[in-house]
């Protein structure tokens, strides 16, 4: 730790203090699942337009500009009660979304899935399997059945016509385009894909760090038959906690704020207004 304060770190004088806004929630009595435990807080600051969220399951915070030209609304807690998830449809829907995503990075709301990026890849490799035999399949009569003789006549080297034709002229598919097999690349048989896809099953499946899954994907897999570019097919689930705050939390508050601005209207303390342009319409 420096002795000295740096050149770069300024020096900050007060300019105002506000008053923000506390919702503190709980889980309801009925909700047996957490048997009464956990907590959140959310405190809204319609002066500074912070929302800050501190609970058992994550801490958020997004800042918001105070000008109600940018809210469409008069202030912060407006804004905030605007749509509720569960009984205004989509709107409810896509203001809770809009929330959760400003408040929740999209890296802290989605969390790395190795299992389902595993079981994505294997798909891949079943289904190019299954493309190159068919078209090996059809390729191996034209080639080397004899309609004549009724007899097949594979080339030397090759016990199996179909493994020739896929070795010589099967297909690769790869950004939409389709290019000629050679002999000096290996073919997706029966026996190579078995082999990638009992490979993907081993310590792919326990890697929660995608970085790292990529470079042991490289290691594992060197055929170019599943993809260059492990990456491209990495998938992704919502953590806990963002769904917490997108199907708990938000709610909670989206109701608690719309229950402030109720009494505040009896108290007349908060300006009467409506979206739709007749006071306290919205909040009926």
């Amino acid at each position: 730790m420096p002795a000295q304060k740096p050149h770069f770190v300024p020096d900050l004088v007060l300019t105002s203090t506000g008053t923000a806004i506390t919702f503190n929630f709980r889980p309801a009595d009925h909700d047996r699942r957490h048997h009464g435990f956990g907590w959140a807080i959310a405190t809204v600051n319609n002066a500074s337009g912070e929302v800050n969220i501190q609970s058992d399951w994550g801490n958020w915070a997004y800042r918001w500009h105070v000008d109600p030209r940018n809210l469409a609304a008069p202030t912060l807690v407006h804004f905030l009660a605007k749509y509720d998830r569960y009984s205004d449809g989509e709107h409810g829907q896509y203001h809770c979304d809009y929330l959760a995503r400003k408040l929740c990075g999209r890296d802290e709301a989605n969390a790395f899935d190795p299992d389902a990026t595993v079981k994505y890849i294997q798909r891949e490799l079943c289904k190019q399997r299954l493309e190159q035999g068919r078209a090996a399949i059809e390729n191996a009569r034209d080639m080397f059945y004899d309609d004549e003789t009724g007899q097949w006549d594979p080339p030397a080297g090759f016990t199996d016509p179909v493994d020739a034709a896929l070795c010589r002229y099967g297909e690769k598919r790869r950004h939409g385009a389709t290019y000629a097999y050679t002999e000096t690349k290996e073919p997706l048989s029966k026996g190579i894909a078995r082999e990638l896809f009992d490979a993907l099953d081993g310590e792919l499946r326990d890697t929660m760090d995608s970085n790292l899954f990529c470079e042991r994907y490289f290691k594992i897999v060197e055929s170019e038959w599943v993809t260059n570019e492990p990456w491209e097919c990495l998938q992704h689930e919502p953590t806990t906690g963002f769904q917490v705050l997108l199907f708990g939390i938000l709610p909670a508050l989206v109701k608690a704020c719309h229950a402030h601005l109720r009494g505040s209207f009896a108290r007349k303390d908060e300006p009467e207004w409506s979206p739709y342009g007749h006071s306290g319409e919205w909040l009926s």
